[in-house]
């Protein structure tokens, strides 16, 4: 049965402002969905859906979120209840009902999220409902031709009352629901206005600290008076200042609390520059740590060179030594008379004239200008020091030296006095080395001499070489043959000796028969046969004789051709044969020699272009690289003799300056503890000053009749005191001036004592100065007490380094 279209335009009006233009959507699940069009202040619009169904009597209220940019401006009406599941059906999705399944197509193809239905539109789905228990059947029943059966028509209008009755029901657990949220919802309003009070109440708080705050970093900038002015107006002014916060709005009270926090920021920005920039200083000191570092170092490359030339010394060298030997005395007389000198002008430039102004401002000048006369005086060592580097890294910069300086001042004078007795044995070892250098310049010689006599051997041996070599190939080709003949006449002498053997053994039988066979004629038979015998047999053999004299004719004829001397001629073939062995055993000897010298210029490292070449040129390179090396010798020993001169020239200026050093820290000892006399002086007296100065305040507090509770013995700065004393002033002329017998003896006296503790304040004010420029001339001394330290560690090293070549020149002597 279809219901009649309802024409009623409707619209549901939510807590935050209206919505018009109310539409429902029915899908495939049992939902209906309620869309808006019209936006609201605060919330966002939502969309309801009421669900419900035939079989179980429930109902259920989704909403959702719409999207107001696609949700159509005309108004969607309800049109008719659908009394199959009692779901609201509109006009614009009626077409797409289904009797078993309902079915609704989103035209505006948004995403619908769910929310919270609106009070009004319950109230509304509640009279839709009365207005339906009331419809009455359609006047204009289509369908009546085709149904006649009336009592049908009758029960399914009391079935669809039924669910109409169970609709209404649910609708109104559903509208208690809706209450029940609609209080929840004004409870968390509630909730949400304390909680913005409270917040408001700590933002203001936390203004009110970072402007605290921030008025506290500036006061660290301004003098005392700004900072107690600023004071009293900010107690003042404090309570003011919370009644305002409260009517300022939010965001004004956060945008200042952010300035506030940018400030900090700044500053905060700005001490991590300045921690920058000292760090970057001290990178810088670390940086010049380093050069020091590395002078050392280009010290030790010297020290090394000194080394390796002094293990070739020469002639030159002796010489310059004994020089120096005999100037050593003069060089030490020179070295008292400048140390007599430093120390006198010393002591006229440092001492010359005594502060007559007793003054502390006088006793301050007096200190800088020491100070600044240690300072030159320390640039001057540091630029000699330089020079002394100059002078030593001429030759080599690439070699290391341990950074240890573990020295003391007062050390050095007698390490430098034991310096110059060794440098007395020294000059002896050299003479002794000079002696044993001219043996090893004869032993030179002589090796030259054997060496140039070596030249002439090898180029004689390396003419008979050749002409062994061609003797030797020429013999044993001539060997060659003789051993092949030699095997070929061997074996035609077996082959006679067998033959030889049966021809007997045929003779021996027929010998035999003979003399079986006939008695009588034995003898002459047998003399006949023996004749016969007789002359084969010499036959035999002078065929034999006359091969052999053949061979031996070959032979001589071979060794005629050998080359052999004439005292060969005349003797026999053995002796010729005995003779070419004696030469093979020879060239055998020499062949060894030969290869015992060719390996023994291989073991010699040679460049790639000589060691290819022949023995001869060989020997060439080898006698015109040993002349080079002795010309290169020679120039290395002008060179130690230069580098000696100026290592005693630089170690002498260095045992002046620091003679001259040693008198310096001495006079800066003695100031320093002149200094911690005079800052203990000062010390007692302020303190003295700040007794006084507390008895004079206890007691103008007592005469003012003004409590303290027991803070006067604590510290007050100088702003504090001032204070102090002009409120006990007023109030003694408070008091003054409410007695009627204050007369002008009392009113000087107040001045007078006034003028007093002024006078007192500002003597401490001025002992407080004095002090702090005190500090800062202790920590100038502790400054160049560490330079003085430094530049003797330097001192020690180079004295290190000494000590160093001393036992390396040491070595070297044991080594030759």
């Amino acid at each position: 049965m279809e219901m009649s279209e309802n024409n009623d335009e409707e619209r549901v009006l939510e807590d935050a402002g209206a919505v018009e233009n109310v539409g429902e959507e029915r899908f495939s699940d049992g939902f209906v969905h309620v869309e808006s069009s019209a936006e609201t202040s605060r919330e966002p619009p939502v969309a309801v859906g009421v669900a419900g169904s035939a079989d179980g009597g429930e109902v259920s209220v989704i909403t959702e979120p719409i999207d107001i940019a696609d949700t159509p401006d005309s108004v969607n009406q309800v049109e008719h209840v659908d009394q199959d599941n009692g779901v609201l059906v509109t006009a614009a999705d009626s077409i797409q009902v289904d009797p078993d399944n309902v079915k609704v197509t989103d035209d505006g193809g948004k995403e619908d999220m769910f929310v919270d239905c609106s009070e009004e539109l319950v109230v509304h789905d509640r009279m839709n409902s009365d207005n339906r228990e009331t419809m009455a059947i359609p006047e204009t029943q289509q369908g009546s031709e085709e149904k006649d059966d009336v009592q049908e028509i009758r029960t399914c209008e009391l079935d669809n009352g039924r669910q109409v009755q169970d609709l209404m029901d649910e609708l109104d657990h559903l509208q208690a629901t809706l209450e029940k949220t609609v209080g929840e919802k004004e409870s968390f309003a509630r909730e949400y206005e304390e909680e913005k009070e409270v917040f408001t109440k700590e933002v203001a708080n936390l203004h009110h600290q970072l402007k605290a705050l921030n008025e506290q970093q500036s006061l660290l900038t301004k003098n005392d008076g700004e900072s107690v002015d600023h004071l009293r107006k900010a107690e003042i002014g404090e309570g003011e200042e919370k009644i305002l916060m409260s009517d300022t709005p939010l965001h004004e009270m956060i945008n200042e609390c952010s300035k506030f926090l940018k400030n900090a920021l700044d500053e905060r920005l700005q001490t991590e520059g300045t921690c920058r920039e000292l760090q970057a200083i001290l990178f810088m000191k670390d940086q010049e740590i380093e050069d020091l570092h590395a002078k050392i170092a280009e010290l030790s490359l010297s020290r090394d060179v000194v080394v390796s030339f002094l293990n070739s010394t020469q002639e030159r060298w002796s010489q310059s030594l004994k020089e120096l030997s005999g100037f050593q005395l003069e060089k030490d007389q020179h070295i008292e008379a400048t140390a007599s000198r430093v120390l006198a002008s010393l002591a006229t430039t440092i001492n010359q004239e005594e502060s007559l102004d007793e003054s502390v401002t006088g006793k301050i000048s007096h200190v800088e200008k020491s100070t600044s006369l240690l300072i030159e005086k320390h640039n001057q060592l540091l630029s000699e020091i330089d020079l002394l580097r100059q002078c030593l890294t001429e030759g080599k910069s690439d070699l290391s030296v341990q950074d240890k300086f573990q020295t003391i001042f007062v050390a050095a004078r007698d390490e430098l006095l034991e310096l110059r007795r060794k440098e007395v044995d020294l000059a002896q070892k050299i003479s002794h080395l000079e002696d044993e250098n001219a043996k090893l310049v004869e032993q030179l010689d002589k090796d030259r001499e054997m060496a140039e006599m070596a030249n002439v051997e090898i180029g004689k041996l390396k003419v008979e070489l050749e002409q062994g070599k061609t003797k030797y190939a020429n013999t044993k080709e001539k060997l060659s043959l003789a051993v092949t003949k030699g095997k070929a006449l061997v074996q035609q002498r077996d082959m006679l000796k067998q033959s030889l053997a049966g021809k007997t053994s045929e003779l021996e039988k027929c010998f035999i028969e003979l003399q079986e066979k006939s008695s009588a004629l034995q003898a002459a038979e047998l003399s006949n046969e023996e004749l016969l015998k007789s002359e084969k047999l010499v036959t035999s053999l002078q065929e034999a004789l006359s091969q052999r004299d053949a061979i031996l004719e070959k032979c001589e004829e071979i060794l005629s051709q050998i080359g052999a001397p004439e005292e060969l001629q005349s003797v026999n073939i053995t002796e010729r044969i005995r003779w070419l062995v004696d030469e093979r055993n020879v060239l055998n000897g020499v062949s060894l020699e030969f290869q015992k010298l060719s390996d023994a210029l291989s073991l010699i490292r040679t460049p790639e272009n000589v060691s290819s070449l022949d023995l001869e040129s060989q020997v060439i390179w080898f006698v015109e690289s040993f002349s080079q090396a002795q010309v290169e010798a020679i120039k290395l020993q002008d060179e130690i003799a230069r580098t000696k001169e100026a290592a005693h020239n630089n170690i002498d200026r260095l045992t002046t300056t620091l003679l001259a050093e040693i008198q310096e820290k001495n006079y800066l000892r003695e100031e320093l503890e002149d200094l911690m006399l005079k800052y203990e002086g000062i010390v007692e007296k302020e303190h003295q000053v700040s007794l006084e100065k507390d008895l004079m305040v206890n007691m103008l507090l007592e005469a003012s009749g003004i409590t303290t509770d027991g803070q006067e013995e604590l510290y007050q700065p100088p702003s504090d005191v001032a204070m102090l004393i002009n409120k006990c002033f007023r109030k003694i002329k408070e008091q003054s001036n409410a007695v009627s017998e204050s007369s002008l003896v009392e009113a000087e006296m107040f001045e007078r004592i006034q003028t007093l503790l002024y006078l007192r304040d500002q003597e401490l004010m001025l002992c407080e100065k004095i002090l702090e420029e005190e500090m800062l001339n202790r920590l100038e001394v502790s400054n160049i007490s560490s330079e003085l330290k430094v530049a003797s560690q330097e001192l020690q090293a180079l004295k290190d380094e000494k000590g160093s070549l001393q036992k390396d020149f040491e070595r070297a002597e044991e080594k030759s």
